[in-house]
Protein backbone atom coordinates (compact mmCIF):
# COMPACT_ATOMS: atom_id res chain seq x y z
CA UNK A 1 0.00 0.00 0.00
CA UNK A 2 2.83 2.57 0.73
CA UNK A 3 4.07 2.43 -2.68
CA UNK A 4 0.54 1.95 -4.86
CA UNK A 5 0.26 5.81 -4.73
CA UNK A 6 -2.81 5.96 -2.40
CA UNK A 7 -3.66 8.99 -0.28
CA UNK A 8 -4.69 6.56 2.85
CA UNK A 9 -5.71 2.90 3.79
CA UNK A 10 -9.14 2.38 6.28
CA UNK A 11 -10.77 -0.32 7.68
CA UNK A 12 -12.37 -1.23 10.58
CA UNK A 13 -11.90 -4.22 13.45
CA UNK A 14 -13.34 -5.48 16.75
CA UNK A 15 -11.17 -3.73 19.94
CA UNK A 16 -8.88 -6.25 20.85
CA UNK A 17 -7.53 -7.14 17.32
CA UNK A 18 -6.35 -3.11 17.18
CA UNK A 19 -3.47 -4.35 19.06
CA UNK A 20 -2.32 -6.61 16.39
CA UNK A 21 -2.99 -4.32 13.75
CA UNK A 22 -0.61 -1.69 15.55
CA UNK A 23 2.44 -4.25 16.09
CA UNK A 24 2.09 -5.57 12.77
CA UNK A 25 1.60 -3.14 10.24
CA UNK A 26 1.66 0.64 12.21
CA UNK A 27 -1.94 0.85 11.79
CA UNK A 28 -3.01 3.37 14.67
CA UNK A 29 -6.59 3.66 16.25
CA UNK A 30 -8.25 7.11 15.01
CA UNK A 31 -10.78 7.59 17.47
CA UNK A 32 -12.47 10.30 16.16
CA UNK A 33 -12.88 8.96 12.29
CA UNK A 34 -16.32 6.51 11.67
CA UNK A 35 -17.00 4.08 8.98
CA UNK A 36 -20.61 4.40 7.51
CA UNK A 37 -21.58 2.13 5.23
CA UNK A 38 -23.41 4.67 3.24
CA UNK A 39 -25.70 7.72 3.23
CA UNK A 40 -29.15 5.87 3.24
CA UNK A 41 -31.17 5.30 6.08
CA UNK A 42 -30.03 2.50 8.44
CA UNK A 43 -27.36 2.12 6.86
CA UNK A 44 -23.98 0.35 9.02
CA UNK A 45 -21.60 2.01 10.86
CA UNK A 46 -18.45 1.43 12.94
CA UNK A 47 -19.48 3.46 15.88
CA UNK A 48 -22.70 2.01 16.54
CA UNK A 49 -21.22 -1.66 15.68
CA UNK A 50 -18.80 -1.34 18.35
CA UNK A 51 -15.84 -1.50 15.81
CA UNK A 52 -12.53 0.42 16.03
CA UNK A 53 -11.41 2.13 12.72
CA UNK A 54 -7.56 2.07 11.95
CA UNK A 55 -6.16 4.56 9.57
CA UNK A 56 -2.59 5.34 8.00
CA UNK A 57 -1.85 8.20 5.98
CA UNK A 58 0.31 7.58 2.95
CA UNK A 59 0.81 10.38 0.65
CA UNK A 60 2.05 14.05 1.56
CA UNK A 61 -1.90 15.03 0.92
CA UNK A 62 -2.78 13.02 2.99
CA UNK A 63 -0.51 13.81 5.98
CA UNK A 64 -1.28 17.50 5.09
CA UNK A 65 -5.07 17.16 5.70
CA UNK A 66 -4.55 14.32 8.68
CA UNK A 67 -6.98 16.36 11.49
CA UNK A 68 -9.54 17.05 8.50
CA UNK A 69 -9.48 13.07 7.74
CA UNK A 70 -8.78 11.00 10.78
CA UNK A 71 -11.79 13.19 12.08
CA UNK A 72 -14.06 12.22 9.26
CA UNK A 73 -17.28 10.26 8.75
CA UNK A 74 -16.54 8.70 6.01
CA UNK A 75 -19.13 7.04 3.51
CA UNK A 76 -18.14 4.15 2.18
CA UNK A 77 -20.80 4.01 -0.54
CA UNK A 78 -22.01 0.02 0.10
CA UNK A 79 -25.29 -1.13 -0.85
CA UNK A 80 -27.55 -1.02 2.33
CA UNK A 81 -26.92 -3.97 5.08
CA UNK A 82 -23.05 -4.59 3.65
CA UNK A 83 -20.01 -3.38 5.67
CA UNK A 84 -16.70 -4.92 5.20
Amino acid sequence: MEHSGIDFGVFTCDPPLAGFYSRVGAWPIVPDAVLVGSRATGALRSDTLGKVVLMRLFSPKAVTAGLEITRATIDLDLPVGQFW
